[in-house]
């Protein structure tokens, strides 16, 4: 057994990297592991949102966290991993964010067969590293997902607008029907990226309870809380997903 906050991660973004996006105005000089500590989780998932950044800078700034991951977007990050990983060992996963949009052409499952994905992963899992990825409720539809999702050692589950309580529930069995044989991790937005507003802190809450919950009867490894780069915003929602984390943290599952 070990403590809940061992299973939650936040997704970092650099700071202000939000700013003047999605309705957001106000500035966010929280780091990733400034945001890691307020957010009382213990791992952090760096995604730089397109911005050059000095990885090595970065995974020292992320060094009190017990277990980190990268966003890839292309194959040298694949190789840029493998190397940092030699030298930070707390290095646990990479993961393609966005690989299920169409509009991501750059870097999504257009760009790469199933056979470049197996190559990829078997170059992570030499170095002792796994391939994530990111799916979102809205690629429900799409068909190409069946033929990528079984290549991935995890997958993470995004509800992008905020959902009824009911429509969590539904789309949390959805996904567990289709990934029975890989990890999972859940996601959870503390500002409504979808709808440009506040994300509402009983939502927040059920997402996390809901979480739990799963996390005891192994449905799932790990939850995601969703950023550093909101924190300081006065946003109820991330003070709420704070004091849940930190009331449920020592929790032994």
């Amino acid at each position: 057994m070990e403590p809940l906050k061992n299973k939650l991660w936040i997704w970092g973004h650099p700071t202000n990297s939000l700013k003047n996006a999605f309705g957001l105005k106000g500035d966010s000089a929280v780091s990733p592991a400034e945001g890691m500590a307020e957010l009382g989780a213990t791992g952090i998932i760096y995604v730089p949102m397109g911005q050059k950044c000095d990885r090595r800078a970065c995974n020292a700034e992320m060094s009190p966290a017990a277990r980190t991951g990268w966003s890839i977007e292309s194959e040298e990050d694949v190789d840029d991993l493998i190397a940092q990983k030699k030298s930070f060992p707390s290095l646990t996963l990479g993961i393609f964010d966005d690989f299920f949009s169409e509009a991501n052409a750059e870097r999504n499952f257009t760009r790469y067969s199933p056979e470049k994905m197996l190559a990829m992963r078997e170059k992570l899992h030499a170095a002792g590293l796994e391939m994530w990825v990111v799916f979102y409720t809205m690629q429900i539809g799409l068909s190409v997902w069946q033929e990528y999702l079984r290549i991935f050692d995890g997958v993470t589950l995004w509800l992008w607008d905020e959902p009824t309580n009911g429509e969590f529930d539904e789309k949390c069995r959805w996904f567990f029907s289709q990934t029975p044989n890989q990890k999972r991790m859940l996601g959870c937005y503390l500002y409504n990226f979808g709808k440009e507003c506040p994300a509402t802190t009983g939502s927040v809450r059920y997402q996390l309870d809901r979480g739990l919950e799963y996390l005891k009867d192994g449905s799932l490894s790990g939850l995601i809380l969703h950023t550093n780069a909101v924190g300081g915003m006065g946003f109820s929602a991330y003070d709420e997903a704070a004091r849940w984390s930190k009331g449920h943290g020592d929790l032994l599952l």
